[in-house]
């Protein structure tokens, strides 16, 4: 599904963004390992469920230096 239909059905829009893009928002910042990377890279202590779907974007944590 493509995000135009997506957004309209959904009452949360989504914007989608390249890896760049989103490193953008971190810029001047010092990024926490693992840093920035795909959403079901992060290292969670548990598996994602199956029901959940496909997970698809990148997450990270930055600190100001």
């Amino acid at each position: 599904m493509d995000e135009f239909r997506y957004n309209q059905m959904s009452s949360a829009s989504i914007t989608p963004r390249s890896r760049e893009q989103v490193a953008r928002f971190f810029a001047g910042l010092d990024l926490i390992p693992p840093g920035l990377v795909p959403i079901d890279k992060w290292g969670l202590a548990d598996p994602i469920g199956a029901g959940i779907g496909v997970l698809i974007g990148y997450c990270g944590i930055g600190r100001k230096p």
